[in-house]
Parts: structure tokens; sequence; C-alpha cells
């Protein structure tokens, strides 16, 4: 590991210790360790940063897959309440398909964001207000990291960007995870969150999931 990712992990550790989770500033350095965000340009030269022009790059790749780390961590709680619903399942191996794809549609996997989400929001509009609902917010934002940046997608400027600027349960996959992990095993109609559950959750993060990615980006260069 090379002393940038070394020293950003050290931060992280550090905010996690004292917070009791990973504030999106420490999330957004370890994400752009991994490398530039590439979208096409124009004819002038100028990147194009309409939803879903983000070009598939090796960076790229590495930072949906840390986004799937985080995902696994929530999706049998889905399984488990809703007897296999396979929705969410195949928005995900489509991501999987569009990056490994020599042509891949973004206009197709758009369209399977935008049906996934209104279904997790007519879910909330049946009183349906966590767990199971925030595993559907966690795998929609996963695919559309595949697209367009955070800060694109909410029309926030990057600089700006902290975690209060979500809802309450909304936001990267990794926060959202971070939520639904908190609040497993509580009762479907409350909010309350489990601190303890929440800090293990990024000190997995930051101390397993974040490594293991950096070491198969070495391997494969």
């Amino acid at each position: 590991m090379n002393p940038e990712f070394e020293n950003i992990l050290a931060e992280a550790k550090k905010s996690i210790e004292e917070d009791g989770y990973l504030e999106l500033s420490h999330r957004m350095k370890i994400w752009k360790a991994f490398g530039a965000d590439c979208y096409p340009e124009d004819d002038d030269g100028y990147e194009l940063y309409e939803v879903g022009t983000k070009i598939v790059t090796p960076a790229l790749r590495k930072r949906v897959k840390l986004a799937k780390m985080a995902l696994d961590k929530v999706l049998h709680i889905w399984d488990e309440q809703t007897n296999n619903d396979p929705r969410p399942h195949k928005l995900i191996k489509m991501v999987e398909s569009y990056l490994v794809s020599d042509k891949p549609s973004q206009k197709k996997l758009r369209k399977k964001i935008r049906a996934l989400s209104e279904f997790a929001w007519n879910l909330e509009n049946e009183g349906i207000t966590h767990k199971y609902r925030l595993v559907l917010v966690a795998v929609t934002s996963y695919a559309w990291l595949a697209l367009t940046d955070m800060e694109r997608l909410y029309n926030i400027s990057e600089d700006e960007l902290t975690d209060s600027d979500y809802a309450e349960d909304y936001g990267d996959t990794e926060r959202v995870v971070g939520i639904a992990v908190a609040m497993y095993g509580n009762p479907i109609d409350g909010y309350d969150w489990d601190k303890d559950k929440r800090k293990d959750y990024w000190l997995w993060y930051v101390n397993e999931a974040v490594p293991t990615v950096i070491r198969e980006g070495l391997d494969d260069e």
C-alpha cells in the first residue's frame, strides 16, 4: 500500500474512533485515491457531465467494487424479508455486465435504476421506512455510481458536499449500508440506531474492504 493510502486510512480510522462513523469528506478521499473519473469530451475538449456519460476505467471498477463489498453486507436483509425477490440482484448483475461490456447500454441501465428507485419510493409511501427498503436505496446508489458522480446526480458542488446534504436515509452506497446495518434487528417502525454496529461496519470498511480493493488493483496492474 502506498503512503498516500496509508495516510488516508489512518485519518479515516481516527475519524471513526472519534465520531462512530466515517464522514463523507474521508470517504471521498478514499474514492479519489483510486483515480479520477473520466468523462467524454465534446469537440472543443470540454468534459460532458450529463448523467450517464462516465467512461468505464480501472479506477471506476475499483470504486464500484468497494461499493459492492459494502452492499453485500445487507443484501441478506432484502432476501430474508421478501422471500428472495430478484429485482435488486438483477440490477446488480446488469451493473456488473455494464462495466465489462464493449458496448455498454447506458440508456437501458438508467431505465432499470429508475424503475427500482420508484419501487423503493412506493415502499416508503406504504410506511416501510427502513431496513429492507434501505437495501433498495443502496442498490440504486451503487448502480448510479457506474454512471455519474454523486455531486452531479444531486446537483451539489463537490466542495460543499457533506452527509447533511442527504435526506435521512439516502446518499452513497456505503452511507446507506451503514444505516441499514445499524438499524438491522430493531423494530420495523422505529429509527433506533445501534451505534456499535455502525462503528464496527465502518472499521471493517477501512480495515478490510478498502485494503482488499487496493490489493486486487495492484494484482491487475
